[in-house]
Formats: structure tokens, C-alpha cells, sequence
């Protein structure tokens, strides 16, 4: 499986592996585009871990249409930091240098532009990396299937790679907690986006989702086998977390980490489309909102009808919509049945069937009625933002 995926798919294929005298237990991944000051302070925290062997790669990456004021930049960065770290190994785009507790491997896809691959983007960048997981631990350099994905916004905790993992789980989301703004009113739309985030989830898991884990890709840890049988990450411009989960879901469950909560610098990004950085601009633009909490409501009972249906089937009175009912018809025994509707009605298109229904029927509410009338908040209490981000928080790591 792992050869085969290498062989047909992988996107690090011409990336070269570093002296076989070098292997490690951790590999972890940062993309990185425009980053700064806080790419640094992420790098500090990897220092600061409970395992020697890691190997943490940076992704450079732009596109040929980025302007040379971004080139420049890339330049600037890579620059400092190989006078911060001892080179051991340089070919091509790549540089492995020898950090305080680390090695440290930059691929340089972005300081000018005949180094951009055609097709670059965020999605892009982290199959690249994960794939280069995945020659690593096909060639015995890496000991361990799992890999690591993270942003360069983000401080990890000591125990970050020492936590106990399972073969049963095809990925563990780490918890998290957002660094906020000092400025007041970005402050205030970063809290109302984490609010968002677990608000989201928790209706999810109260409607007895399946896929009700969250998706935000600074927060991963993939297993190999499971990885490549569901073709790596997309390399899409945005998103490409949330759809590698909905394809690892169908595959096995996915698990909140135990180790301690990630610290991830919320801040807004002009060119993100969609995400945390996107999210905050929009609460900024258009103030913020809470879907009607009827519609979790809605989907359990919907779900439920589902199920009925597909255990029931062909005798049920149940819509179905044609594609499944379809699909449907080849699987004789009721749990086949029933598995097959889970995987077809997942995590996109109940995403869709939310935003069909908010637009129909349940359109959005302010934040504090939502949150106050959530039957699965049960007796909501805090009145602050920051109070309640408090409470969601609690509540959304004590229900995966």
C-alpha cells in the first residue's frame, strides 16, 4: 500500500532523502509563506520538547504570480535562519541544519520564482511534506507512522510528540487554545471565532454526527497507513484539513490528543479564503452570529430517520435523495446498509444540508440566544465572551 501510494501519488517523489545515517522518532511539518517573527517563536517551542529525535520540516512555498517583494522576503528568512542553526546537509531547495533538540529541514519552494512549483498552495505544501513522511518511514529514517502537522503561528507543548497513541485511530486532533490580539476589536472577533469553532463542533456531536471532530490543519497528527489510503491531502487553496478528516474519518475514528493544548496566534490573513484567519475577517466585516440552535436539532432527528430508513429499506416511506437511494440498493444486509449512508452522508454534505437549512428556514441568531438556547449547552450561563469561550472550551474537550 505504502509503495504503491509513493510510486502513483506521492508529490515529494523527486524531493531527495537525506544520508541514511540520519533517521528520527518525530517528523512534523510547518508551511510558511510571509511568515515572521512568530515562525521563530514557533521554533523556540520545539526546543522546549521531551524527545530528541524530531525532524521538523519548513515549507517555503509561493506561487509564480506572488511579487518579488515576496521573494525577497523568503530570501530574508531563510537567510536567518541558517545563521541560527548549524548547516549539515544541502541539496537542491533543501537545507538540513542542526537545531538546539532538532534537525531542521527548509524546502525551499518560494524565494524566487523559477523555485514555485506551477501549482503551489497550502494544500499543496503540506501533501508535499507529508509525503516526505511517508519516503522517510518507507526507507526506515522515520520510526514511527505518524506525522505531524502544524502552522508557523503555533507553540507546542513539551509533551507534544510523547503522548501514548493507538493503531485504532486513523488521526488525534490536538486541543487548542488561540493567542489573542492585543488590539481590542481584533481580540474580541478572534474569541468570537473560537466560540464559533466549538459551538459548531458541539452541535455536531449532540446531533450524534459521526464526524463531529474539528478540522483545523495546525492541529494533526496523521498515521501513515491510513494517510495513504486516503491519497494525502488535497492541494487545495484552503480547506484541505477539513477534507483529508472527512476522507480519515470513513477509514477509522479520530481522537482529541491528551497532550497539552496547542497555543495558536489568531490573526487575519488577506489571502486565506476560508479557515481561522478568513473567519476572523468576516466577524470583523459582518459582526457575528450563531446558527439557530434548531438546526442541531434537526439533524439529530433527520440522522435518526436516516438510519431507520437504511435498516428498513426498501420498506420505508423515507425520502431519499436519488444518489443514495441508488447506491443504496446494492448492499442486502441492514448494517451494510446503514455503514454505507454514514460514509455517503458525510461530513461536506451535512455541512451542506446545515447551510440549505440555515437559508431556508433557521437563519443565524445573536451569539448569547443561541448559545443560552443550545438544548446540548444545557443551562449556558456566561454572559462575556470571554466567559463563554471559557465554558465552550470545557465543554468541547470533555466530548469527542
Amino acid at each position: 500500500m505504502i509503495s504503491s501510494y509513493l510510486n502513483q501519488y506521492s508529490d515529494a517523489k523527486y524531493w531527495p532523502l537525506p544520508p541514511q545515517n540520519f533517521s528520527w522518532d518525530h517528523f512534523v511539518f510547518i508551511p510558511a509563506r510571509r511568515e515572521g517573527e512568530e515562525l521563530f517563536e514557533a521554533l523556540k517551542s520545539f526546543e522546549r520538547v521531551d524527545s530528541k529525535s524530531q525532524l521538523v520540516v519548513i515549507v517555503i512555498n509561493s506561487n509564480p504570480s506572488a511579487d518579488e517583494n515576496e521573494f525577497e522576503a523568503h530570501r530574508d528568512l531563510i537567510k536567518k535562519i541558517k545563521t541560527q542553526y548549524l548547516e549539515l546537509w544541502h541539496q537542491r531547495e533543501f537545507s538540513l541544519l542542526q537545531a538546539n533538540n532538532f534537525k531542521l529541514l527548509i524546502a525551499d519552494f518560494g524565494s524566487s520564482q523559477n523555485r514555485c512549483h506551477s501549482k503551489m498552495n497550502v494544500g499543496l505544501a503540506r501533501k508535499m511534506a507529508a509525503d516526505f513522511a511517508v519516503h522517510l518511514y518507507a526507507q526506515g529514517q522515520l520510526r514511527h507512522p505518524w506525522i505531524h502537522s502544524t502552522d508557523a503561528d503555533v507553540i507546542i507543548p513539551k509533551n507534544y510528540f510523547s503522548f501514548p497513541k493507538s493503531e485504532k485511530f486513523s488521526a488525534y486532533h490536538y486541543r487548542y487554545r488561540h493567542r489573542f490580539n492585543e488590539d481590542a476589536r481584533l481580540r474580541e472577533a478572534s474569541i468570537f471565532y473560537e466560540i464559533f469553532l466549538r459551538y459548531h463542533r458541539l452541535g455536531l456531536k449532540f446531533s450524534s454526527s459521526p464526524y463531529a471532530h474539528p478540522s483545523i490543519g495546525s492541529c494533526l497528527c496523521i498515521q501513515i497507513p491510513f494517510y495513504v489510503k486516503v491519497r494525502g491531502f488535497p492541494a487545495r487553496d484552503a480547506g484541505e484539513d477539513f477534507y483529508l478528516l472527512n476522507k480519515l474519518r470513513k477509514l477509522a475514528p479520530i481522537d482529541w490528543s491528551p497532550a497539552e493544548p496547542l497555543s495558536i496566534f489568531a490573526r487575519p490573513k488577506i489571502r486565506c479564503v476560508f479557515g481561522t484567519a478568513a473567519g476572523i475577517q468576516q466577524i470583523l466585516h459582518d459582526g457575528f452570529l450563531l446558527d439557530d440552535p434548531q438546526i442541531f436539532s434537526r439533524l439529530k432527528n433527520y440522522r435518526e430517520r436516516l438510519m431507520i430508513a437504511a435498516e428498513n429499506f426498501p420498506q420505508t416511506d423515507f425520502e431519499f435523495e436519488d444518489a443514495l437511494r441508488n447506491s443504496i440498493q446494492q448492499f442486502k444486509s441492514p448494517d451494510h446498509r446503514k455503514h454505507h449512508v454514514i460514509e455517503f452522508f458525510d461530513g461536506l454534505r451535512e455541512l451542506q444540508w446545515i447551510r440549505r437549512l440555515r437559508t431556508r428556514e433557521l437563519p443565524r441568531q445573536a451569539w448569547s440566544q443561541a448559545l443560552q438556547n443550545s438544548a446540548f449547552l444545557g443551562g449556558f450561563s456566561a454572559t462575556s465572551p470571554q466567559e463563554s469561550l471559557a465554558q465552550l472550551q470545557k465543554f468541547d474537550e470533555e466530548s469527542l
